[in-house]
């Protein structure tokens, strides 16, 4: 598991000019270890490659592939906007993703979506 910075050692954590929701985050926080104990324990029928964490290679690769016109989710992030990051910027999504890939926790808006298959004419 990667060891991260909390949020506690953020230099806007409790400024008066904070954007952050600091008593959600201290709940978050105050729940992370047993959340990443539970999330660290492999089953015998776990695969190791789905132990491991995502790479930046992986992920800037996977981020080349996206179509840049398809139109943005709930959030307005469209694949141009990923596509055009900075380093900086892959850099922060890849610990969002790894974050989430270990702690086996995704987004409670990441579930609420709507698929609609639609058939372009392919058998």
């Amino acid at each position: 598991m990667h060891q991260r910075g909390s949020f506690t050692t953020h230099h806007l954590f409790n400024h008066k000019l904070s954007p952050y929701d600091e008593k959600e985050a201290k709940l978050i926080f105050s729940r992370h270890n047993s959340v990443q104990a539970q999330a660290s324990i492999a089953t015998p029928h776990t695969h190791p490659l789905f132990m491991l964490p995502f790479t930046l290679l992986e992920l800037t690769t996977q981020i080349k592939k996206l179509f840049p016109d398809k139109s943005s989710g709930p959030s307005g992030i469209t694949n141009r906007i990923l596509q055009t990051g900075d380093a900086e910027f892959h850099a922060l999504l890849l610990i969002l993703f790894n974050g989430i890939w270990e702690s086996h926790v995704q987004p409670t808006d990441w579930q609420l979506s709507l698929m609609q298959p639609i058939y372009e004419g392919h058998d």
